[in-house]
């Protein structure tokens, strides 16, 4: 049962299955049929016949009822299509659709053809029924205003023609057909018609209201409109534009801004609107302002539009400065405007770029302004500028375009100074400029005293300013420190007495030679007569005379320039600070070159405003210091008289003085640094060829630091004082002896507190060393030149004779002393081949002395050379040597390279000399043959060594030539002796702290290591500063005796006494007042003249003298003992 129950169920299921099958093939087919019919309705039917219109219902027949029938599918279509495939099917319906959306597309296509061409012939119809309209409205106002002048059209009939106007006017189609001149002639533009509007108030604000609507349809992006609306505004004269301004001007001036900005150029279109922009602004002075701020800061206009040359830029400038008044505006608020989103760059340097075209007539004031705002970044050298705009709180960086910036830098070119300096300077008044600094007062005739009486060099003149004071004045001595020339006590007394005697000059009258003078007047001939007489005779037209404020208007803008962009102004090193806005541009050395050396004589022009009470002296400071750096000694008396640089010194040294602790900005930082830089120049020269006396450099603080280095005690105290802004500065300003005087301060409690001191029982034991007379250098070097900074302890010396004896004698300093002469002496030596010597026998680092002990042996002694004289200077003990002015140079720090030329002239006076023959050549300096070599000739091996990468195959040409002669001077005074000179130097600060040196110039420095004499003694100097002791006085007959044999003796047997007491040849640096232990003579008894000889205990400078006899025995027994060359054997 189960089994049959299953069976039929699935025999039913599939009855079911099948029945559902066929159903649904008869409706697919049903459908398939009912398609095909439709199709087969849609297909085109053939045309009736004729016969057939009769079958047709008339129109008078009446109409068939419809039927409604029931139809089955056989009745559609009695004859149906062949059956056909399911895809073929589909096919069928895709084509169909199609069709029907092509059918809808043409239908709606040509819907909207008609509708546009309705439209194109309505607006045509209307257009020139509008044009008509407004022609007869316009003709009818006109002969309405002629009849009733005082008639007022009402508001609303002036907003209507104005909106049809703007409409016929907008239609490119119909505007050559619309005649303007009925618009400007009869329609609010014509003076007749328009006067009547002026003269109330309510027409000139609908007059207004009508212009403001013009200005509001302008669409400055579509040129071809707007032209013709700009044409028609420019049309109206002045009497109609005057009402319009305020805001209304001022935003068309920002729309026409925001067009340059953000529109390519068309020369065209932008000069049509700056011309309108220009006319504006005539009549609305207030726009001035606006125009300033906002066009003129637009980049490279001039490039933009026509005429821009000719524009009057100093009316705006005006217009800005009273607003700066009234409001108290600054030069930065020429930012764009807010409402302004596009910029590109900044407005002071877009309006820096346009102004340079002005340069021959621009404001010079307002430039300067604008170049203090100006960011310093877009000067600076590089691909890219960038720039910090300031919004707020807030600031964003700002890429200055190329071109922007090469404009702005034009300002910095030697052809913008140039045609500055030419509008404020007169070649023709060169001549009396000349004539004026030939002049001289009371004042500088007073400074030329200092060389009465002296014809000495700079050496002697640094080592009499040492020794100045040593002498005590006595009543026959003159007043005025010692420089002959000065006026006795006697003589002022009887001066205040009797007073002076007037010396009557008489001048006997000169007969002018009438018969000469009309003659040379007769011939055109100046006539040769005696000035005061010959102004009667003269008739040509009197010269003007020389205004020296000529340049004050560009006075401050070079300042500026010079301060922000030379370099001078980026650096404060008093304080170690980075100048904020200023730095160096390279490019701005050919502006100082050309103040320096342009036929205007700007230098000169400058110094005349300056001592005319018109200040300028940052300017004149740099300009000058320019000046000294291309120039050698010989030639700076051409430019400026030496009683005018006298007059440089003394002013500059109060102005820094005064200035030194108030310096804020990069304009008074550049004044300190130049001003330092240009004393120091002149300085620099006054140690190598003297030009006046050493009271014209004197300081007004010279006595407070004379009285700190009195009460100083301590190492910080002096160092305090070193540290000072003027001792950091102007050392020179004050008084030698109170720099020498700082220096041994600083040595002596250094060495205190290294050494010990034996007074206080504080000494330490110190470093113990043996060395064997006559081999000083050798010993010298094997036992102390490893010690390096170590030399600042005490070295105790022993010493062993030749025959391998050590020498009685404890070494409490002088046998130090003594050994340090002897070793200075010796490495010193020429014969060594590390020294060389010029004319005058200074030294010099050989420049072979590297090839001849080989490279690193040649460094280390030179390190140590510098050791021994750094332990000598130490010591407080003076020794031989004598070194070259450049060699100090490099010793005392910071050698000058603007010297070198001068320097060139002391190494080698024939090299020099060809130098500046190929400096003044006038011809074709190629001629010469010279390329970029120089060549040598150590140990006779001839070779040529390249100044420059592949100088052999650069010619010297006149281009080059002053490079060529710079780079070979560089050569030989800096090149050849670099290696040398930096070991010699770093063993020197090893031991003395180079910053102790820097106080002192060249000649000071060579006093410091080798004494105020030339190596003869100052024996009134020492008779002074003498002690005696073991009985002996002043008057005594051997001390008596003692000096008059001093007095005999040769200065090379003085300078043998001095060392056989002293173990020193030389004086020390303040003369005998700074010998300590003072110089003692010891009374020594005897029985008779042959029982003792002289002998000396160096440690304490004491001379030991027997009483002798005679004075012939005690010059006998003296020169005997000084000339013996023992040591300690006679102790």
């Amino acid at each position: 049962m189960g089994g049959s129950k299953a069976s039929s169920r699935a025999s039913k299921a599939k009855a079911s299955r099948l029945k559902a099958k066929k159903e649904k093939e008869k409706k697919d087919a049903y459908i398939a049929q009912c398609e095909a019919s439709r199709i087969s309705s849609l297909s085109p039917k053939k045309e009736p016949n004729a016969e057939d219109d009769d079958s047709k219902p008339t129109p008078t027949s009446p109409p068939t009822p419809p039927t409604t029938t029931v139809t089955t599918l056989p009745l559609l279509n009695p004859h149906p299509p062949p059956p056909t495939s399911k895809s073929t099917l589909l096919q069928t319906l895709s084509t169909s659709r199609a069709s029907r959306f092509e059918a809808k597309t043409l239908k709606s296509s040509a819907l909207r053809i008609q509708s546009l061409i309705r439209r194109f012939i309505s607006n045509r119809r209307l257009l020139k029924l509008l044009t008509s309209t407004f022609k007869t409205l316009t003709l009818t106002l006109c002969t309405l205003k002629k009849t009733s002048p005082n008639h007022l059209p009402s508001q609303s009939h002036v907003s209507s023609y104005s909106r049809i106007y703007l409409h016929l006017f907008s239609k490119m189609s119909r505007i050559e057909k619309i005649n303007s001149t009925i618009i400007i002639t009869t329609l609010w533009l014509n003076p007749e018609g328009v006067a009547p509007w002026l003269q109330s108030k309510e027409g000139r604000l609908r007059f207004k209201r009508m212009l403001n609507v013009f200005e509001k349809m302008l669409n400055l992006k579509d040129f071809k409109v707007s032209k013709r609306i700009i044409n028609f505004l420019s049309s109206l004269t002045s009497e109609f534009d005057s009402i319009i301004g305020g805001k209304n001007g001022e935003e068309f001036i920002l729309k026409f801004r925001e067009y340059l900005i953000t529109t390519k150029p068309d020369i065209e279109s932008d000069t049509i609107y700056y011309s309108y922009v220009l006319k504006k602004i005539e009549l609305i002075p207030f726009l001035e302002f606006s125009f300033l701020k906002n066009i003129l800061s637009v980049k490279c206009l001039e490039k933009r539009v026509k005429g821009f040359e000719g524009l009057k830029v100093n009316e705006f400038i005006r217009s800005f400065k009273k607003i700066q008044e009234m409001y108290g505006e600054n030069i930065s608020g020429l930012l764009p405007s807010k409402n302004i989103s596009i910029v590109s760059y900044s407005a002071c340097t877009g309006l820096l770029s346009n102004l340079i075209t002005f340069l021959d007539r621009i404001d010079l004031d307002f430039l300067k302004d604008l170049m203090i705002e100006v960011d310093f970044n877009v000067f600076e050298e590089g691909s890219k500028a960038v720039e910090w705009i300031q919004s707020g709180n807030s600031s964003r960086a700002i890429i200055i375009d190329s071109e922007v910036r090469q404009k702005c830098l034009e300002l910095l070119s030697s052809r913008s100074i140039r045609i500055l300096i030419k509008r404020f300077c007169d070649v023709s008044d060169n001549e009396e400029i000349e004539r004026i600094l030939e002049g001289k007062n009371e004042e500088d005739k007073l400074d030329e005293q200092w060389k009465k009486g002296w014809t000495g060099s700079a050496e002697e003149m640094a080592a009499r300013e040492a020794r100045e004071g040593t002498r005590r004045k006595s009543w026959f001595s003159s007043s005025s420190s010692g420089e002959k020339g000065g006026s006795s006590w006697a003589e002022k007394l009887k001066t205040g007495l009797f007073g002076k005697k007037k010396t009557k000059t008489k001048t006997e009258p000169q007969l002018i030679n009438t018969s000469d003078v009309s003659r040379g007047l007769a011939t055109g001939q100046t006539p040769s007569v005696p000035l005061k007489q010959q102004s009667s005779l003269n008739y040509d037209t009197p010269k003007k005379p020389y205004n020296p404020s000529s340049l004050k208007p560009l006075i401050p803008l070079l300042t500026i320039l010079i301060s922000r962009w030379s370099g001078s102004g980026s650096y404060d090193r008093l304080r170690n600070l980075k100048v904020i806005g200023a730095g160096r541009c390279e490019g701005f050395k050919g502006v100082v070159n050309l103040l320096c050396f342009s036929e205007f004589e700007v230098l000169k022009r400058l110094y005349l405003y300056m001592i005319n009470g018109g200040g300028g002296e940052d300017l004149f400071s740099a300009v000058f210091n320019g000046f000294m750096i291309l120039t050698d000694d010989s030639e700076l008396e051409r430019v400026l008289p030496m009683h005018h640089v006298r007059r440089i010194i003394k002013r500059f040294t109060k102005l820094i003085e005064r200035r030194l602790e108030h310096r804020e900005g990069y304009v008074e930082v550049s004044f300190i640094n130049n001003s330092i830089k240009l004393l120091s120049n002149l300085y620099d020269r006054q140690s190598r060829t003297p030009f006046s006396g050493r009271e014209i450099w004197k300081g007004g603080v010279d006595g407070e630091v004379e009285s700190r280095v009195k009460n100083a005690r301590s190492l910080k105290d002096y160092m305090e004082i070193l540290k000072s802004p003027i001792m950091r500065c102007l050392p020179f300003t004050v008084k030698l002896r109170s720099r020498m005087r700082l220096f041994e301060g600083l040595v002596r409690t250094l060495r205190e507190a290294v050494q010990g001191v034996n007074e206080r029982g504080t000494l330490k034991p110190g470093r113990r060393v043996r060395i064997v007379r006559g081999r000083v250098l050798e010993g010298g070097l094997e036992t102390m030149n490893r010690l390096g900074a170590g030399l600042r302890e005490r070295i105790v010396v022993g010493y062993v004779n030749e025959a391998g004896v050590e020498e009685k004698g404890i070494d409490v300093g002088g046998l130090f002393k003594d050994f340090w002469s002897d070793l200075s002496a010796q490495a010193f030596s020429p014969g060594y081949s590390l020294f060389a010597s010029i004319e005058g026998g200074s030294l010099y680092p050989s420049p072979i002395a590297l090839k001849a002990h080989g490279e690193t042996d040649g460094v280390m002694l030179f390190t140590f050379l510098g050791r021994i004289v750094g332990k000598a200077l130490f010591e407080n003990i003076t020794v031989q040597p004598v070194f070259a002015h450049f060699f100090l140079s490099f010793m005392r720090g910071g050698y000058n390279f603007n010297n070198m030329l001068n320097d060139l002239a002391v190494l080698d006076p024939e090299l020099y000399k060809n130098l500046m023959f190929l400096k003044n050549y006038e011809g074709d300096a190629e001629d010469l043959c010279l390329n970029f070599t120089v060549g040598l000739d150590d140990f006779g091996s001839g070779t040529e060594v390249e100044l420059i990468k592949n100088g052999t195959n650069i010619d010297v040409t006149n281009k080059n030539k002053l490079r060529y002669i710079h780079l070979v001077a560089k050569f030989h005074m800096s090149d050849r002796i670099k290696k040398q000179s930096e070991a010699f130097v770093k063993g020197l600060n090893e031991v003395i702290d180079q910053s102790w040196l820097r106080i002192f110039n060249e000649q000071e420095l060579q006093i410091l290591i080798s004494g105020a004499t030339n190596g003869s003694l100052d024996l009134a100097d020492l008779k002074r500063h003498c002690a005696y002791a073991g009985g002996y006085v002043g008057m005594d007959r051997n001390i008596v005796n003692f000096w008059k044999v001093l007095e005999e003796f040769t200065p090379t047997e003085q300078r043998q006494l001095l060392k056989f007491v002293t173990s020193c040849e030389r004086a020390p640096p303040l003369g005998f007042e700074g010998l300590q232990p003072p110089f003692t003579i010891q009374r020594i008894g005897i029985s008779n003249d042959n029982e003792k000889l002289p002998s000396a205990s160096t440690c304490f400078n004491v001379l030991k003298l027997p009483t002798y006899s005679s004075k012939a025995v005690l010059k006998q027994k003296l020169l005997m003992s000084i000339t013996s060359g023992t040591g300690f054997e006679m102790s």
